[in-house]
């Protein structure tokens, strides 16, 4: 959980977990499957997924868990299906798509879904107290940029923790 206190999450309504995100847009969830910013209701424009919270951080996971870049593409495709106007930014330290078709489908989701793709590892992310929005802080790795962007809404994709997994599939 501490990785997740540094982006806000359990501070900052608008910050949800994957899981959290994923409940919501669900029909049978608590929205009937419309998106809506937990802190007024409101439908988002702007969604940033950050990738590898608490993952690849030798004070928590040490590891990929190779899944979640392609995980985050999916949810700001489905987000950009319930709400067609909508953008998505995705913050991902390495793009891990490596299975068939993966790479195309991420070029889709640049060219079709309107999903941006920035390579950083955000620092913390704060609230703009007059609208509830968050903040992320950043440095973009290949511009070496520091730069704040606004969201209406940040979700986080944590560190799969593989003991879970083990339960479901024992060896």
């Amino acid at each position: 959980v501490a990785p997740l206190l540094e982006y806000g999450w359990g501070k900052i309504k608008n910050v949800l977990t994957a899981m959290q995100f994923e409940r919501m847009i669900c029909a049978s969830g608590p929205t009937g499957g419309h998106l809506k910013r937990p802190s007024d209701g409101k439908e988002p424009v702007r969604l940033a997924f950050i990738q590898c919270v608490g993952s690849r951080d030798i004070r928590h996971k040490r590891y990929c868990s190779a899944v979640r870049c392609m995980h985050g593409t999916k949810e700001a495709i489905l987000a950009h299906e319930h709400c067609p106007g909508l953008s998505s930014t995705i913050f991902y330290m390495d793009m891990r798509a490596v299975g068939k078709g993966f790479q195309e489908y991420v070029q889709r989701a640049r060219d079709q879904y309107a999903v941006e793709y920035i390579r950083a590892r955000p620092g913390r992310v704060t609230e703009n107290e007059e609208n509830q929005n968050p903040v992320i802080h950043y440095e973009n790795t290949v511009s070496r940029e520091f730069r704040a962007e606004e969201f209406d809404m940040v979700i986080l994709s944590q560190a799969l923790v593989f003991s879970i997994w083990l339960r479901w599939f024992p060896s």
